[in-house]
């Protein structure tokens, strides 16, 4: 399947899949009996190197934390992965890999998500659409700070 990108170039998604799935319960069964609502907490990161070539495997990382007065609820980490191929000499290819390969494979991710937490006993957890183009910029500022800092400390 080869979808063409906004950025200067295309992409053929190669694969997708699960790379790593946690699901931890640890109040179960008394912290279904909990009508409480709880805090949820999701981080997202995303990971990416190449294979071959043009080819590489991108890998975002969603993790949730459910908490109800300072009680674990339930916890998730998934790695979910796709393996892009690029095509050569594609200008921006860092954006490509950061924001558009992340784009395809969220909706995955974000199922797996849901249905894990309903599986788990608990109301779906739908999570919002990401900006991934925000979330690329704030970390490529946030490299540049930390290694500006670095370079002007003695």
């Amino acid at each position: 399947m080869s979808q063409k990108l906004g950025i200067n170039g295309s992409v053929l998604v190669n694969a997708q899949y699960v790379k790593d799935l946690s699901f931890e319960n640890p109040k179960a069964p008394y912290s279904l009996l909990n009508n409480d609502k709880p805090e949820v907490d999701v981080s997202i990161d995303i990971g990416a190197h190449g294979i071959q070539n043009e080819t590489y495997e991108v890998v975002l990382g969603i993790q949730v934390k459910s908490v109800i007065e300072d009680e674990i609820q339930y916890l998730i980490d998934l790695k979910y992965a796709g393996v892009f191929t690029l095509e050569k000499d594609v200008k921006d290819k860092e954006k490509i890999i950061f924001i558009q390969c992340p784009n395809i494979i969220f909706p995955y991710a974000r199922r797996i998500i849901s249905d894990l937490s309903r599986d788990g006993g608990y109301l779906p957890l739908y999570i919002s659409p990401v900006d991934f183009m925000t979330l690329y910029n704030n970390n490529k500022r946030h490299r540049q700070v930390n290694g500006n800092m670095a370079a002007t400390q003695p």
